[in-house]
């Protein structure tokens, strides 16, 4: 999150309320949004047996390596 300059509440925000998630055929969860600055912020979930993964990537990053 520090390497994409992305905070824990820019995460939130998304998990809360994206306009658009889906259930990718890898299992992963996609959640698309906005950041506070109105930049367009992916955030993935992974969820396993006791451990919840989440990785966010910025909006001008590119997608094909993403999920």
């Amino acid at each position: 999150m520090l390497e994409r300059s992305v905070s824990e509440r820019d995460v939130v925000a998304i998990l809360k309320s994206a306009p658009r998630c889906w259930r990718q055929d890898n299992g992963r969860w996609k959640l698309e949004g906005t950041d506070s600055d109105g930049e367009r912020l992916l955030v993935f979930v992974e969820l396993q047996e006791v451990v919840v993964v989440v990785n966010a990537f910025r909006g001008d990053e590119d997608d094909e390596d993403q999920g």
